[in-house]
């Protein structure tokens, strides 16, 4: 199976049909359009059997990939004539979500890639971001900080810290995404997200993940990241998820995943902290996740009291021989657990995506703790909404960084 991180890479040459009956499908067949990919397009199919022509590929896109890809393998479907598309769901900023009824707001770029307009993304927002609206004046309203895009204050303030993890990222896309952060208003960070909406899936653009690769997810909510970490690792590897909450909140295509990958996955519903204690967070209904409770504020939510273990505490208890990838999104909780990650990456020479937005000043001080402190990484930045959340970064030891 040939995983596509975006429908970019799907080649423009080649028979296939396309596999699915669900609105990744429609969206799939919608975008292949856009992109004059369809022109060799045998037609959309509901199942393998439906395929006349045995030596077309077939693209697979649907919440169900995973009992398909199983069928066709029972039925001695060659891996190297599949692709697999799929989306990381429940995302408000994500390809998906808000593209899955409204395809036809995109178009093919002069360079050959997918784009909209500017107006048209900014209404698709305003219709699924309870956050923002119209003004009497008609221009766009911000109601909560998690859209604070313009930090002047803090590029003001933190300048030289700015600069310094700004010096250090890899590549012109991350010192990019880095400093518009701080310096952009509203309308540019749109125009930069809608730039970058339909590259590469998110979790995955900058990682290297094999089959057979083991790999510790920390922080689940609703696991838009499990299916793509699963399709990576194939039956191989094992995805260890960790959250206080558990699975509770898993959207659809998380648990359509899970249920045909149960022998890979293994929860453990546990609390991460850096010294193992009693942890109190707050928990958040509405955002469905568990906060912690810093420098005594907890937003008016309601505490609970979470048994905690630190990272690498729990990766010695599970007895773990190698550790591929850690990915961490803990509403705030990053802080807490550096001195740990930083202990695993020494020993295992694993990749890293951290969550660097939920506080501001974590945007420099969770960088520059880790640029101090590990050697022979490399640092990436990458972002994937239009105002300071979802920022996350990637640490890669730089004999992965680049394989293939």
């Amino acid at each position: 199976m040939i995983f596509l991180k975006t429908l970019l890479d799907f080649p423009d040459d080649i028979k296939f049909y396309l596999l699915g009956s669900d609105t990744y499908t429609l969206l799939t067949g919608a975008l292949l359009a856009k992109l004059n990919k369809n022109k060799n397009c045998l037609g959309t199919i509901p199942s393998p059997v439906a395929a006349t022509d045995q030596h077309a590929a077939i693209l697979v896109s649907d919440k169900n990939w995973a009992a398909i890809l199983n069928d066709l393998t029972q039925n001695g479907v060659s891996d190297h004539t599949v692709f697999l598309c799929i989306y990381v769901e429940n995302c408000i900023f994500g390809l998906y979500d808000l593209w899955k009824d409204h395809p036809e707001g995109i178009v093919r770029g002069t360079d050959g890639n997918m784009t909209c307009d500017t107006h048209i993304i900014i209404s698709r927002l305003l219709e699924t971001k309870s956050t923002l609206c119209r003004t009497d004046s008609g221009g766009i309203s911000i109601h909560s900080d998690a859209m604070n895009i313009y930090l002047k204050d803090h590029w003001l303030k933190h300048t030289d810290s700015i600069m310094e993890v700004a010096a250090n990222l890899q590549d012109a896309v991350s010192k990019k995404i880095y400093m518009c952060l701080f310096v952009y208003n509203f309308n540019d960070m749109v125009s930069l997200y809608r730039e970058r909406m339909f590259q590469p899936l998110k979790y995955v653009d900058c990682s290297i993940i094999r089959k057979g690769d083991v790999i510790l997810d920390c922080g689940i909510a609703e696991g838009g990241e499990i299916p793509p970490f699963l399709a990576l690792i194939g039956k191989e590897g094992q995805l260890h998820c960790v959250d206080p909450l558990g699975f509770r909140f898993l959207c659809e295509h998380a648990r359509n995943t899970l249920a045909q990958h149960q022998e890979q996955v293994f929860l453990h519903e546990v609390a991460l902290s850096e010294d193992g204690t009693l942890l109190p967070m707050a928990f958040d209904g509405r955002n469905m996740d568990l906060r912690p409770v810093l420098h005594g504020h907890s937003d008016g939510l309601q505490l609970h009291g979470c048994p905690s273990k630190t990272i690498d505490q729990l990766v010695a208890e599970i007895g773990l021989e190698r550790l591929d990838l850690i990915k961490l999104s803990l509403c705030g909780s990053e802080v807490l657990v550096m001195d740990g990650v930083l202990r695993l990456m020494e020993k295992f020479r694993t990749q890293v995506i951290i969550c660097i937005s939920y506080q501001v000043a974590d945007l420099w001080n969770i960088p520059l703790y880790f640029m101090e402190k590990i050697k022979n990484y490399q640092f990436f930045v990458r972002h994937y909404s239009f105002g300071r959340y979802e920022t996350f970064l990637f640490m890669i030891p730089e004999e992965k960084s680049g394989m293939d």
